[in-house]
């Protein structure tokens, strides 16, 4: 039996605080090396120095020659030796910011993996609430009448229309009926046997809050495209109106196409939309709306029985 993703990603990121990489371990055993070799230096330095003390002075009348000769052979000596000083030092200092980078590197891993393990507890938790909720469903669904005739086909065409699968995520109705249209940013978690009932999670409420679940009809879910879906997506021409997330929400609106979206065949996918958001007014150019950028992967074709606010 595999692990559970979540198992997984706690493994990986347990695995990567528990120890160091490796580049990173040698490159502190090298700095240490380097730190022993400098006490050493440094006590050689300060034992020529003391030497160099003792004699005396050169400016003084009482130096002899063979004096001046073997300072003058101290002072090479201790030159040489702050001269390896200042070179080990100059190695730490690189070998430490190596080690800087190398560590930010492993950090920027350990916060991906995070990530991912947070993800995986936030949908275990609305899987959790979705089982709470199955039973009362199941009995919901139970006693209802008989299913209409044309339920099957209802379910059918549902199927066949919108492609509609288990994870996916969709432009989700959540407004009253009669009220305005109140779209948002859902992924499905579940869909029942009839294809009648669809369960949402909304992608921004806080995980395992019961606001957070949507039972919803078909009608009232519309499945995002892929960018990278050439054959079985269509762009929406230039001068339509269109179902489409405001940039930095998870809210949809309706716009209008101001530039339609473009297949890149070097990056393999479809390019953005220019939109127009209704009531989204230029604060620079008065009267006029503000073009923004929308994502292909975020615009559908807007319901014909759209109801503005």
């Amino acid at each position: 039996r595999e692990a559970p993703p979540g198992k997984i990603y706690l493994d990986s990121y347990l695995d990567g605080v528990s120890g160091l990489p490796a580049e990173v371990c040698r490159i502190f055993h090298t700095i240490k090396d380097i730190s022993a070799r400098e006490q050493e230096l440094l006590e050689t330095s300060e034992k020529l120095t003391a030497r160099c003390l003792e004699f005396t002075p050169q400016t003084s009348r009482n130096a002899t020659d063979e004096q001046k000769k073997e300072l003058a052979a101290l002072r090479e000596e201790l030159d040489a030796v702050q001269g390896n000083l200042l070179m080990l030092g100059n190695e730490k200092v690189e070998l430490t910011n190596t080690a800087h980078d190398l560590l930010g590197g492993h950090i920027e891993l350990l916060d991906e993996e995070l990530v991912k393990f947070e993800s995986e507890i936030t949908l275990s938790l609305a899987e959790q609430e979705l089982n709470k909720l199955h039973q009362q469903q199941a009995d919901a669904l139970a006693q209802r009448d008989n299913v209409r005739p044309s339920a099957s086909v209802v379910a059918q065409s549902a199927r066949e229309d919108s492609h509609v699968k288990q994870g996916d995520q969709v432009a989700a109705k959540i407004s009253r009926a009669g009220a305005p249209d109140e779209w948002i940013l859902g992924r499905v978690m579940n869909i029942s046997g009839d294809h009648l009932t669809y369960t949402i999670l909304d992608e921004d409420a806080d995980a395992g809050g019961t606001s957070s679940i949507h039972h919803l009809s078909p009608k009232q879910v519309i499945r995002l495209p892929k960018p990278k879906e050439k054959k079985s997506s269509k762009a929406f021409p230039e001068g339509s109106y269109v179902l489409a997330m405001f940039p930095d929400t998870t809210m949809l609106y309706r716009a209008f196409v101001v530039q339609t979206a473009r297949w890149q065949g070097k990056n393999g996918a479809w390019g953005p939309y220019s939109l127009a958001f209704d009531d989204d007014e230029d604060p620079t150019n008065p009267g006029y709306s503000t073009n923004r950028s929308v994502a292909f992967q975020h615009v559908v074709a807007l319901p014909r029985d759209f109801k503005l606010a």
